[in-house]
């Protein structure tokens, strides 16, 4: 190969090359500390029970039974929460009502107990944001209506219109801002997927790029099991001739007329990308036909006449082929002998022409 066409086959390949994108992985352990953790604070509150259930045994042995039925919401809650970054919805409910149970044991409970549920509100609607307010709102308020019919607490009304409106308080005023901050997270998230999709496909004619074929065939390589991989360069004949006798736009139609030639070619078989300009490739895995007969396929595939304002406009391609054993092919080897075929092609063409 001279010194040009290695040039070229490095360019191809090399500036083709993107860092791998290492996706996050679940840690082994998490569901094991969730479980533990749910299981330490649920037990955790039995204990304010146990304490007192000697001397109140009525209301305090059916706040405890209520207060064990919990249990199991809490443990799969948490360990969903955990594996997922999900807060499931009976989530909430269960919490608040966890803590607000714990005002049937003693005043002091009474006093405090809604105190958390409000933070324990104001913490569900910092990471669900106003979404789903109206159920900590009902979790909040029913807790303490249920702590209070329990107990017989002779300020209920009191306690519920306060708590709702420092419920109503903390999700209006947290909420918004939690909003904000779900909505500018989300929109970031868009960018950067639009910004991931845009790196590894053309925008013109909507084909995966240079970088998108490389990493496609480095997995393919990868592969050990046996077989074969193809990879067809394509170049389209006269195209800058096209430009300049009927415009860059028609030029730019043609290009996508072109990917979309090679979609309907490839289907479900493989990758057709645009390397740039009106250069082309097709990545097959696993081609059944041999590399003259897939060059003599696409080629046909990409020859038509284009009239346009009256005038007939000849579209053609050649197309080099390569087709390697996927254990020992390599990257370099594959572009350096579809980049020689593709050329050779070329040549013939200008040659028969002249002929």
């Amino acid at each position: 190969m001279n010194a040009a066409a290695s040039t070229r086959v490095e360019r191809l390949v090399h500036f083709g090359r993107t860092p791998e994108c290492i996706a996050g992985v679940e840690d082994s352990g998490r569901v094991p500390r969730a479980i533990f953790t749910a299981l330490l604070m649920w037990a955790g509150g039995i204990i304010p029970f146990i304490s007192v259930l000697q001397h109140d045994g009525t209301a305090t042995a059916t706040s405890l039974g209520l207060y064990l039925s919990l249990g199991p919401f809490l443990v799969v809650g948490y360990i969903a929460t955990r594996a997922t970054g999900k807060i499931l919805g009976i989530l909430p409910l269960a919490s608040i009502l966890w803590v607000t149970l714990l005002g049937t044991v003693s005043d002091f409970y009474m006093e405090s107990a809604p105190i958390i549920a409000l933070v324990l509100t104001a913490t569900f609607v910092a990471w669900m944001g106003t979404s789903v307010s109206p159920q900590y709102l009902a979790a909040t308020i029913g807790g303490v209506l249920v702590s209070g019919l329990l107990t017989g607490d002779e300020y209920l009304v009191d306690r519920l219109i306060v708590v709702s409106l420092g419920a109503a308080f903390v999700i209006l005023v947290v909420g918004k801002r939690s909003d904000e901050i779900h909505q500018a997270n989300s929109d970031r998230e868009v960018l950067l997927a639009r910004l991931a999709h845009e790196s590894r496909h053309d925008n013109l004619t909507g084909l995966g790029n240079r970088a998108l074929l490389v990493d496609e065939l480095s997995h393919v390589l990868a592969d050990n099991r046996p077989g074969v991989v193809g990879l067809a360069l394509i170049d389209l004949d006269l195209f800058k001739q096209i430009n300049d006798d009927h415009g860059h736009l028609t030029g730019d139609e043609v290009l996508v007329e072109i990917g979309r030639r090679l979609q309907a070619y490839a289907l479900d078989r493989g990758t057709a990308v645009r390397i740039g300009g009106d250069e082309f490739a097709l990545l097959i895995d696993s081609p059944t036909a041999s590399a003259a007969e897939m060059a003599r396929e696409l080629e046909a595939a990409l020859r038509w006449s284009w009239v346009r304002e009256g005038a007939s406009i000849d579209i053609g391609a050649s197309v080099g082929v390569s087709v390697r054993d996927r254990r020992s092919a390599s990257l370099e080897g594959l572009f350096s002998a579809a980049d020689r075929a593709m050329y050779q092609r070329k040549a013939q063409r200008r040659l028969d022409e002249i002929v």
